[in-house]
């Protein structure tokens, strides 16, 4: 962060803005942790200054820590976010059991930056594999489709969808008499890929 004046080091009370810069990673991040709480910050300060008889540059540091209300946080990032895009950051599991979904989201995400939206759709295809097992070997799915969409239960519902995404991501990476005219978009596979990580992170959680 910078000052937008001079700061000179007195003993009386003054005032003064300091302007910095913030990422959209670094704010979804922020959104993630706080959980529609207040934030606490704290500033790392260093001032430098001449002082003294003979003058010598001198710098004084120390630390400034404050609140900023769950409220005020929020208005200003509605500001923030005006004509802007709306994106949710998906935390990824740690344990080894997920780590080669998580490799493969990865890869998928840098697949996708360079526009390479089949061969992307392809990875996600094999991080949600095992999301997939796990879904069929409770034999949710299958007793899903023999129920009324209302009348399935929660964790129906979410097998019904891991199968559904299963199936999109396959019409990346198959070329059979139906799927060979398949030409996902951008969005669509932006989509598809933040659905395949928030799958493999709801699979994480209820192993934890």
């Amino acid at each position: 962060m910078e000052a937008e004046q001079l700061i000179a080091p007195t003993v009386r009370q003054t005032e003064f803005h300091l302007v910095g810069f913030v990422s959209d990673d670094q704010l979804r991040a922020a959104e993630e942790l706080r959980r529609g709480a207040e934030l606490w910050f704290t500033l790392a300060l260093r001032v430098r200054t001449v002082d003294g008889e003979l003058p010598t540059l001198v710098a004084y540091s120390g630390h400034l820590t404050f609140p900023v209300e769950a409220g005020e946080w929020s208005s200003q990032l509605e500001r923030v976010d005006a004509g802007s895009f709306f994106e949710v950051l998906v935390p990824m599991p740690e344990a080894a059991d997920h780590a080669a979904a998580v490799r493969r989201l990865q890869e998928a995400r840098r697949l996708l930056r360079d526009n390479q939206l089949d061969a992307s759709l392809g990875e996600a295809r094999k991080a949600l594999e095992p999301v997939l097992e796990a879904v069929r070997a409770q034999g949710l799915a299958k007793g899903a489709s023999e129920k009324r969409a209302r009348e399935r239960t929660l964790n129906e519902r979410f097998a019904v969808l891991v199968e559904d995404v299963f199936s999109l991501l396959s019409g990346a990476a198959h070329d059979d008499e139906i799927t060979k005219d398949f030409q996902f978009t951008r969005a669509e596979a932006l989509a598809l890929l933040a659905t395949t990580a928030g799958l493999v992170n709801r699979l994480a959680k209820q192993q934890i």
